[in-house]
């Protein structure tokens, strides 16, 4: 047996069960013959740990009369979709069990990195590993990209040391994509495709200092920091250090703490920002700036900064920092139910950053009351509508019905809905919970809303939702009354 959980993650198989014998009897004249068929009843079986949704139940062929190629493996044979069952009753012959059950590992805890890369999600690096990858499955398409397949696990070339970043690359030579492995004191790679993977070094030398040290640049080159020095490698793999004319300055880098150093990427001006800590500074104090242009550097020495957030879609990078001349202490002390702290955005002096709102949309396709058949082009009137929703927010979120292939005018005004339950809304949210205003954190739940709409004779119709806060949809269902068959215009229960 194994456990399912809400992403469709499976865990690694439990223990083997004890082996069953089947005794042969002879049904009497007046006995029914039911009794006698092969049925086991599964009793205790044991529910999952929390966040599970379904556990998935394994068996082999009759060992006793194995069929030609088979070594009496695990093969699929009933899926509980709940955590509550605790029994089962087996009456599945042999040859209706599905395909050999591929046994998963448990997902590897604490990654430092994760990348999606060639079609799988790679973690990179844990406490108990510090040079190894993983990546998930990709033997069927479904819900399931997440779990990871027993030995699925590689070890990048551990006499180098600690993964300390990874970034991925194109490299027009090659026509691939490359996932870069960097080390401290080595760059290495992976490229392939599932199940082929290749791995090897890039560079012996050119190693990345640490995880926000390393950029790619709108030219499509990658530029990074380690080893007292900036690295750069073009579209076509090559790898140069281009910090000879920093030479003096770098060699001031406080290297026990470079690792702590940002950097992002400035389009505005065209440029690549490296900020790390020198001589004795525990921070970022001084910004390397690198013109991706016309390849040469500048220094900025105003900054003391604890951490840089970019935001590619509004063209700005915020900063947690005060400048070199400031009287304020940088602390940045965030309570819980803070929804604003002391950020300013690089190039702009100036406390606080209004967020531009952005609004979401989702629009259903066209759906019909009427089904297929004989009534496919039969009227109905569209009376409810309910919508079910996981809590994800405090905010409202608003309902435009559309009617007869119209997507350009709504029926009636938009209703609005809320994105949390209504028995608690006024509370704003963190990851998987919730936090009220006594700061007591509940789970999330489900929630649903039920609309009246008004769509009148209507033979096709489409749902629209726009919000500018964070709503998990489950599911739409509209509700309505037959009117008129097909070709009619009075109320008819002709078919």
């Amino acid at each position: 047996m194994l456990y399912e959980n809400t992403d469709g993650a499976y865990s690694e198989r439990s223990l083997d069960g004890p082996k069953v014998r089947i005794e042969f009897e002879v049904a009497g004249p007046e006995e029914p013959v039911e009794r006698l068929m092969k049925k086991f009843r599964l009793h205790q079986i044991p529910t999952g740990p929390p966040g599970t949704i379904a556990r998935v139940l394994l068996r082999t062929y009759n060992l006793l009369r194995l069929p030609d190629g088979s070594r009496g493996e695990y093969r699929f044979l009933h899926r509980i979709p709940n955590n509550e069952a605790t029994e089962y009753i087996d009456d599945i012959p042999d040859g209706e069990l599905g395909s050999e059950w591929k046994n998963r590992a448990s997902v590897p805890f604490g990654a430092f990195f994760i990348r999606g890369f060639s079609g799988s999600l790679w973690l990179l690096r844990n406490d108990a590993y510090p040079h190894r990858v993983w990546w998930s499955e990709q033997e069927t398409s479904g819900p399931i990209p997440e779990s990871f397949m027993e030995g699925h696990w590689m070890d990048v070339f551990p006499s180098t040391g600690p993964i300390t970043a990874s970034v991925i690359a194109n490299i027009s030579d090659a026509q691939k994509p490359f996932l870069i492995v960097f080390k401290d004191r080595a760059t290495h790679y992976i490229t392939g495709k599932y199940g082929e993977w290749q791995v090897g070094t890039l560079h012996e030398k050119a190693g990345c200092a640490g995880p926000e040290l390393v950029q790619t640049l709108p030219d499509g080159s990658i530029v990074w920091f380690g080893g007292t020095t900036f690295w750069r490698m073009t579209n076509s793999g090559i790898v140069t250090d281009i910090g000879a004319q920093i030479r003096h300055r770098l060699s001031r880098v406080n290297s026990k703490r470079a690792r702590h150093g940002v950097s992002w990427v400035d389009t505005e001006y065209r440029e690549g920002v490296f900020a790390l800590p020198m001589d004795d500074s525990l921070q970022p104090n001084v910004q390397f700036i690198y013109d991706y242009e016309n390849l040469g550097w500048r220094i900025r020495e105003d900054l003391v900064i604890d951490a840089a957030l970019p935001l590619p879609e509004v063209n700005a990078t915020l900063l947690a920092a005060v400048t070199k001349y400031s009287t304020v202490p940088s602390q940045w002390n965030f309570k819980p139910g803070d929804l604003s702290g002391n950020v300013f955005v690089y190039h702009r002096m100036y406390p606080q950053f209004p967020i531009p709102e952005r609004t979401s949309e989702y629009v259903s396709g066209w759906q019909s009351l009427s089904g297929t058949g004989p009534k496919l082009h039969s009227a109905h009137h569209a009376t409810q509508l309910v919508l079910t929703a996981m809590e994800r927010s405090n905010g409202d979120a608003s309902i435009s019905v559309y009617d007869d292939w119209d997507l350009d005018e709504a029926v009636g005004s938009p209703i609005s809905i809320s994105s949390a339950h209504p028995e608690d809304t006024t509370v704003p949210f963190f990851g998987s919970a919730t936090l009220d205003s006594t700061y007591n954190y509940r789970t999330q739940r489900v929630y649903g809303e039920k609309l009246g709409i008004d769509l009148a004779s209507q033979s096709v119709h489409a749902i629209k939702v726009s919000t500018t806060e964070p709503l998990a949809l489950y599911n739409i269902d509209v509700w309505g009354v037959f009117l008129a068959g097909a070709g009619s215009r009075t109320p008819t229960n002709d078919p």
